[in-house]
């Protein structure tokens, strides 16, 4: 992946934006992936719980799908000193990516998670 140690901002943002939107595409495909239990089933409420939570992992997709697209535009677009000049500490580099993964994809999943409790929380009254 890394051709010599020397990492440039302009290259994280690039790798950040493609693993963001490897995040996004999983993030969409959870929803075309879940059984429509709804319908089959025919409890009150159950179809609006389980459309609250696919619409929820769409919004979650488009957000970080967002984020994805404005590190590879940032990335393309950015030029000068700040962009182009090599690092040089590329293991800085991949822990740095990883941690903010992480940190986005679990803020991702508090607001999913917070949406659905509450989402449930209002079909049951």
């Amino acid at each position: 992946m890394w051709r010599s140690a020397r990492v440039t901002l302009s290259r994280l943002l690039l790798y950040l934006g493609i693993a963001f939107a490897i995040i996004a595409l999983a993030f969409c495909l959870v929803p075309m992936a879940r059984t429509p239990v709804a319908r089959r089933d025919g409890r009150l409420g159950l179809a609006e719980r389980a459309c609250a939570i696919r619409r929820i992992d769409w919004i979650s997709g488009l957000v970080i799908l967002a984020i994805a697209l404005l590190d590879i535009i940032f990335s393309v677009v950015g030029n000068g000193r700040v962009f182009s000049e090599p690092s040089g500490n590329a293991a800085g580099a991949v822990v740095l990516m990883a941690l903010i993964l992480v940190i986005v994809v679990f803020v991702a999943l508090v607001i999913r998670q917070t949406v659905i409790y509450r989402a449930r929380k209002r079909l049951t009254e």
